[in-house]
């Protein structure tokens, strides 16, 4: 009787076996990438010699300089949904060290950021609370908003919800500009980032666009909750009303008063505050990559399929730094649930 090989679970086929972790250490730095080894391409790299990680180091080529380099690597892998790699070491290196802390930090960070988290203030919980994002289905199930995070999200109708409402708002009596709306629907879709739900702690936004939001809405109209001290686009019901720039004098106050965090740290493009943060390039990134495979899918025939279209040809003829920013908001003209 012929005995048939054990069948390999998919983890190990997909990721453990063509993603193959390789470091290199030298007297000044400390670097570490994944190859595919089937394309013999990089799937992703980090190294302390990159500029905006030099700044926030102490030391570039130390142990501790090591372990940042893994959590960096972990995140951005985690980005690209790479959830397993396996370890090449060379002939003289050992599990110890600085060797040992890249693996450490590479696989706490890895463990860490696979199970959805509620992120408490005031946000509803999650439904999926201690199980892995997913993909939501089309539907009744369907998220009614930032459906651009459909595909693997910790999401449901509970967190969507209160974010339409809020761009409703903002968009009826908040008298807010067309850029304001999506960039507002971009921050407040932030929760449905796979990224950001296994984080404990309200979602963690970028410095940099927190001050890009806070340009785009100085003018439009917020106000305060008086019983859970956060601010939100102004509503019909709402006794007292201010501008935003009246509330706030920069994004990062604004972001913190609409319930955030803010990532203060100084890294910048390419850097520390990209990978550990919502709507830095790396974040942005993939949620325009996300928008542009749903764009492939088949469209909803509605009576607005011309809007849609105009609406396409203007996204393809904007520049591609402008394009991210408007990602979310494309998939709502999509859905037909604000602009109708």
């Amino acid at each position: 009787m012929v005995i048939p090989p054990p069948v390999r679970p998919p983890r190990i086929l997909k990721f453990l076996k063509p993603y193959v972790l390789k470091m290199h250490f030298t007297n000044k730095y400390v670097s570490a990438q994944v190859i595919h080894s089937p394309t013999a391409t990089v799937a992703s790299a980090a190294s302390s010699q990159e500029k905006a990680l030099r700044s926030s180091m102490e030391s570039t080529r130390d142990v501790a300089a090591a372990a940042k380099i893994g959590k960096i690597l972990a995140e951005r892998l985690l980005l690209k949904e790479i959830p397993a790699v396996s370890v090449s070491l060379k002939r003289e290196q050992k599990y110890h060290g600085k060797v040992k802390a890249v693996i450490d930090s590479l696989t706490e960070a890895g463990e860490a950021g696979g199970l959805c988290v509620s992120q408490g203030g005031r946000f509803p919980p999650f439904s999926s609370e201690g199980k892995p994002p997913k993909r939501v289905g089309k539907g009744h199930k369907d998220l009614t908003l930032c459906r651009v995070f459909r595909k693997k999200t910790c999401c449901d109708a509970a967190q969507t919800h209160p974010a339409l409402l809020s761009i409703r708002r903002l968009a009826l009596t908040g008298e807010a500009s067309e850029e304001c709306l999506h960039l507002w629907e971009l921050l407040e879709c932030s929760i449905c980032d796979p990224r950001v739900g296994v984080q404990p702690g309200p979602p963690l936004i970028c410095t940099s666009f927190c001050d890009r939001v806070f340009q785009a809405c100085s003018n439009a109209y917020f106000s305060m909750d008086a019983k859970t001290q956060v601010l939100a686009p102004c509503g019909a019901n709402d006794f007292v009303c201010g501008r935003a720039s009246e509330w706030a004098s920069n994004g990062t106050e604004l972001c913190l008063a609409a319930g955030f965090r803010v990532e203060q740290s100084v890294g910048m493009h390419g850097g520390i505050e990209e990978v550990s943060c919502y709507g830095g390039k790396a974040s942005l990134d993939s949620i325009a990559d996300s928008w542009g495979a749903s764009r492939s899918e088949k469209p909803h025939k509605t009576g607005n399929s011309g809007l849609l279209e105009d609406f396409q040809q203007w996204l393809q003829d904007m520049p591609s730094d402008e394009r991210v920013s408007w990602a979310v908001g494309g998939l709502v003209l999509t859905a037909g649930l604000l602009f109708i």
